[in-house]
């Protein structure tokens, strides 16, 4: 309300936002007869930031993703 966000910096692990986003899509993508492939290339697996902002934008960018792609 105020305009303000405040970032929760903590240590977090970022193939876990990524296995939690598939789990959570999982289903959408069944329904829809596509596939969402995650190519994880990241050498060092710990970040420092906001586990809960991050994942929030991941699945932003993945259900606007499912909901616009027809097939592939």
């Amino acid at each position: 309300e105020s305009g303000n966000i405040e970032l929760e910096i903590t240590k977090f692990n970022f193939s876990q936002v990524v296995d939690n986003i598939k789990t959570m899509f999982y289903e959408d993508t069944k329904q829809k007869n596509i596939e969402i492939i995650f190519q994880n290339e990241v050498k060092d697996d710990c970040y420092y930031g906001d586990f809960t902002r991050v994942q929030q934008i991941l699945m932003n960018l993945v259900s606007n993703a499912i909901k616009f792609t027809e097939q592939g």
